[in-house]
């Protein structure tokens, strides 16, 4: 009996050490015959130039470390190159900090980029009676909080909101203007925090409000609005990149 056991104890070693023997060696085989540098790679929707897949990897991981690539400032998140409005792209503003931007406006040789969310605290438009100097308040916030970006930052204008949803014939004189599914002309806005974000643009028929994104009265959706410039809305960046910056 003992023997009977010592025969099988023997033949369970055996078939263990075998399977190992076999899974290293198809491991190994696995390794030499999917090298990286063998495998044949489709660059055509990927995104990048490379030919095999270790290449391919290579480039990403260097796109990656330098927010799209060594030369750009913006790299879009679907991988292709876009100049339609609301394209989605990240950018290193030169703040340490990856931020999310859309393109608000094709200008020929470059393209506006408005930020996905306001910056900083809500203020005011300009504490005048008048609107006619611009929004200097707001203008001097949107400074000090992007002075340590090496790229200039702005306001959007009027125009360049009611133009990005189709109302291309639209005035500073014209009445409101619905963003409703154009949701990343409001992203981040809410009712916990900032409902609005300031345009650079005055409202000609009173010398006290000017124009601003803001959420609309039921909070579905957004719109352009006029509103008095003494209200605290917040101030949302737009940089211009020129487009041999963009990957």
């Amino acid at each position: 009996m003992k023997k009977v056991k010592k025969i099988i104890n023997k033949k369970i070693i055996i078939t263990v050490l075998i399977t190992m023997i076999i899974s290293i060696t198809i491991g190994v085989k696995a390794a030499t015959m999917f090298s990286s540098n063998d495998v044949i790679y489709d660059n055509s929707s990927s995104g990048t130039t490379a030919s095999t897949v270790k290449e391919a990897l290579d480039e990403l991981y260097e796109k990656a470390n330098n927010c799209g690539s060594t030369s750009s400032i913006c790299t879009s998140t679907s991988g292709t190159v876009s100049y339609a409005l609301g394209t989605k792209y990240i950018c290193n503003v030169g703040d340490g900090t990856i931020r999310t931007f859309y393109v608000l406006e094709d200008n020929g040789d470059g393209v506006d980029l408005i930020m996905d969310e306001n910056i900083g605290d809500d203020v005011e438009w300009y504490d005048s009676m008048s609107n006619e100097y611009g929004p200097i308040t707001a203008l001097a916030y949107l400074e000090e909080q992007t002075s340590n970006w090496t790229i200039e930052a702005t306001l959007p204008t009027g125009e360049q909101i009611a133009d990005a949803v189709g109302s291309t014939s639209w005035t500073p004189k014209d009445g409101h203007v619905s963003l409703y599914r154009y949701t990343w002309l409001y992203e981040s806005l809410s009712l916990w925090e900032s409902t609005g974000y300031w345009t650079s643009t005055p409202e000609p028929n009173t010398s006290f409000n000017a124009w601003a994104v803001k959420l609309d009265d039921d909070y579905i959706g957004g719109s352009l609005e006029d509103t008095n410039c003494f209200v605290s809305y917040g101030v949302r960046p737009v940089i211009t990149i020129p487009k041999d910056q963009l990957s």
